[in-house]
């Protein structure tokens, strides 16, 4: 399922004469592939299992924005743009070592997945950009660069709850690939510099609005992040 489209293209008028044409379509063009197209394509195979190892090993999430059963590849999205947010910001550097092939598309499968647990708006993804709501009010867009993760909060109400949540994800992928990857965390100051926030130091510069008890409690406990088992990766 996770293949070079241009050296493992799929076969449309194979797809068509099965009627899974419009599963293809969804596949190729949003990265959700449904379970019926996922039995067709892995046949004789053990398909939950499979479902299963892939979303162990994060490469795969539940897609809970539609009434089918659909699952969520980051791997295959495509590029394009997304819209800007000019909300408040942090950073996860990672320019004194490297950025691991696949985080970024590990932390959106759990960001995805978390979003779908809660009332909130379709995410918008693309290959290096998402736009993900956490309920009703909770926006973030997160960018992929050549060597950082920026997270841009919509407004500063929500600020200190995606910091939590951001970095127990960080945490959690970093962990479950057995990674020894470490990264500098800053948030912006209310001039728009980033402020490492392990300087203490430097910490009153940016208490407002990261540093102050989030809005959202209900929102608080990542249940999600508990069907995430790393020694499933032990199994590749």
């Amino acid at each position: 399922i996770i293949r070079d489209k241009k050296v493992h293209g799929f076969d449309k008028k194979e797809y068509e004469r099965v009627g899974l044409a419009e599963d293809l379509k969804l596949l190729t063009k949003d990265a959700i592939a449904s379970h019926d197209f996922l039995e067709y394509l892995w046949k004789d195979s053990e398909v939950d299992f499979l479902i299963d190892l892939m979303r162990q090993t994060m490469l795969l999430s539940d897609w809970k924005f539609s009434n089918r059963t659909e699952y969520l590849i980051p791997s295959l999205l495509r590029a394009h743009e997304l819209e800007e947010l000019n909300g408040p910001s942090m950073c996860f550097d990672f320019s004194k070592g490297i950025l691991p092939t696949g985080l970024y598309s590990r932390v959106v499968c759990l960001c995805a997945s978390y979003s779908g647990r809660l009332d909130s708006e379709m995410p918008r993804l693309s290959q290096q950009s998402s736009l993900f709501w956490f309920g009703k009010h909770v926006c973030f867009k997160m960018h992929e660069g050549e060597s950082r993760i920026v997270i841009t909060v919509r407004d500063d109400s929500s600020a200190s709850f995606v910091l939590v949540v951001l970095r127990s994800i960080f945490r959690k992928v970093n962990d479950a690939m057995s990674e020894s990857t470490s990264w500098d965390l800053s948030v912006s100051d209310k001039s728009g510099q980033y402020v490492r926030i392990n300087d203490l130091e430097n910490r009153s510069r940016v208490l407002h609005p990261w540093f102050v008890k989030p809005e959202y409690p209900k929102l608080s406990k990542l249940h999600v992040l508990e069907r995430f088992d790393s020694s499933a990766f032990q199994q590749i």
